[in-house]
């Protein structure tokens, strides 16, 4: 996302359109390369089993479960907010509870760009409606991502103790997954290139804006981290529950005593995806958890493929939606 130096000339709707506009074009390509999976996934499906088999499965599927589902996906997404909030009491930014959670919504209308780059969006809304510059907000960005790896490796790890069983995925995942954190949360490497680049008249602006951000990330103690993964682990639990469901509305029985083994699928699926850097983790995460259906909970090749796609769906698309209306709703913050 462009302009994060201190002096961005984002100060109207207009321009702040004219930056969304870009988020979007990822949005929009990464919805064609979505399209692409599914369709690649169900090529696979009717080669490994046949169309007709592939659209009996899919005519197979109770609908009120992906209701249920993405029900859901919004009780973990309204979880996750808490945490949301307690990163602006941290950086003592005041804002209203209604305009926090509607900008907190927003975040998840650009989860296909990036790295998630396109969340920094939440940044330009509240410096239009708290006047706080960019870069002392946008630590509350990155915290929101990092906690997410957190709590996808704590759900990994208590399965790993739990069942005796992946410890290997579980370590090599963590220790790459944690790598560029260092560099976003220990400011010695920016220091560095600083002191090197500082005199560079292009820079200054990422410069304002690293000093700012360094500044008001040193506000996040590890009370902080903790109490925010208190909301983002039961709501990572329930996004990997809705998995749970898909399975069960296409008929398959499973068990309760399955699950432990269905959040490992979800959060090693989607910790891989976020690893691999591909915006939204469109296509990794969906063969990531089409292999773990096959070869650990022995699910029909077809089937799981319909699942892997059903999922999707209601997971990271819904999210997407329901990002997009909030984000639409808060660029009437810029009319004021």
């Amino acid at each position: 996302m462009p302009g994060l130096g201190e002096g961005s000339n984002i100060k109207d709707r207009k321009s702040y359109e004219h930056v969304l506009k870009k988020g979007k074009y990822f949005v929009y390509f990464f919805l064609f390369v979505s399209l692409a999976v599914f369709v690649a996934i169900s090529i696979s499906a009717i080669y490994e089993g046949g169309i007709e088999k592939f659209v009996q499965t899919v005519e197979s599927f109770n609908f009120s479960y992906f209701v249920a589902a993405v029900v859901l996906v919004l009780v973990g997404i309204t979880i996750r907010f808490p945490k949301w909030h307690i990163y602006m009491k941290a950086l003592r930014v005041k804002v209203s509870i209604v305009k926090n959670y509607l900008i907190y919504l927003s975040l998840y209308s650009m989860n296909v760009t990036p790295a998630r780059s396109g969340r920094l969006v939440a940044s330009y809304t509240l410096n239009r409606v708290t006047g706080e510059k960019l870069g002392r907000t946008a630590p509350a960005v990155v915290a929101d991502i990092f906690t997410d790896f957190l709590g996808y490796m704590i759900m990994m790890a208590a399965v790993t103790i739990l069942v005796g069983q992946y410890q290997p995925v579980f370590i090599i995942l963590s220790v790459i997954a944690l790598v560029p954190f260092i560099i976003i949360l220990d400011n010695r490497p920016y220091l560095f290139v600083k002191g090197k680049l500082k005199k560079v008249r292009y820079l200054k602006g990422f410069f304002n804006f690293g000093d700012s951000y360094f500044e008001s990330s040193r506000m996040f103690d590890k009370k902080v981290y903790l109490y925010s993964l208190v909301f983002t682990i039961p709501s990572e639990a329930m996004f990997a529950s809705t998995l749970y469901l898909i399975i069960l509305g296409f008929g398959i029985p499973m068990p309760v005593s399955a699950l432990p083994i269905i959040l490992f699928i979800y959060a090693s699926s989607v910790l891989v995806g976020l690893i691999s850097g591909i915006p939204g983790t469109i296509g990794v995460t969906e063969l990531g958890i089409l292999g773990y259906l096959t070869l650990l909970l022995k699910i029909n090749y077809v089937v799981a493929a319909a699942i892997t796609i059903v999922f999707s769906l209601s997971t990271l698309w819904f999210a997407e939606i329901v990002g997009f209306v909030a984000l639409r709703h808060t660029l009437r913050y810029w009319d004021i």
